[in-house]
């Protein structure tokens, strides 16, 4: 996650959240993001939203299969 804000002096602000699987991390995410809409989330939900957005089908079937907090997009062709 990283601060979209313009740079004034040439140094940006990232954050690394560090948490345990499957204990709620999108929804600390989530509430987090909607706080603070100056940051940007770089991770494979985005990265799935941001592809369903452009046209770019997945299988909603097993999309989750290794835990909550990584999906699987399954891109289809």
């Amino acid at each position: 996650m990283f601060s979209a804000a313009v740079c004034q002096d040439g140094k940006y602000e990232v954050i690394f959240p560090v948490a345990v699987p499957d204990e709620g991390t999108f929804d600390w995410l989530d509430e987090f993001l909607e706080k603070n809409p100056q940051y940007v989330e770089l991770s494979d939900r985005a990265i799935i939203k941001w592809a369903e957005k452009s046209g770019i089908s997945h299988s909603e079937q097993n999309s989750w299969k290794n835990c909550n907090d990584k999906p699987d997009p399954q891109w289809l062709a």
